[in-house]
């Protein structure tokens, strides 16, 4: 916890803090102009063309391994399957969906003899 870093909001509340104690209302409220603009800006993000291509793919992955929860598949396996067949995807590009998806907590990540095998985190599924 010691190594996370701070965010900008973090630091104007700090700041905010000193300020207040020391009176300096004019400062404040300066700063709070300053938050307001941070929350605005972030609520206006949008998804990328590509991150929305690539959630629509990652709902396509998950709904293999939802429609059988005993599949356990490896990315060359994943790529031949219906869905995917058609499509013109590497080995590097469906890799790196599915471990965003081990990150996130929807599937599970083995190795086995030097192979890696993609399953449905059941855990995640159940809770």
């Amino acid at each position: 916890m010691a190594n996370e870093k701070k965010t900008l909001k973090q630091y104007y509340a700090e700041v905010v803090e000193v300020l207040e104690k020391q009176g300096k209302t004019e400062l404040v409220d300066f700063i709070n102009g300053r938050v307001e603009l941070l929350d605005k800006k972030s609520a206006n993000k949008k998804m990328t063309e590509t991150q929305s291509k690539n959630a629509e793919e990652k709902e396509i992955i998950h709904s293999i391994f939802i429609a059988n929860p005993a599949l356990v598949l490896t990315v060359s396996d994943l790529l031949k399957t219906k869905e995917f067949a058609e499509k013109d995807y590497s080995n590097q590009k469906m890799s790196a969906l599915v471990n965003q998806m081990v990150d996130s907590g929807e599937l599970k990540k083995e190795k086995v003899k030097g192979r890696t095998y993609f399953s449905l985190n059941a855990e995640k599924v159940e809770g």
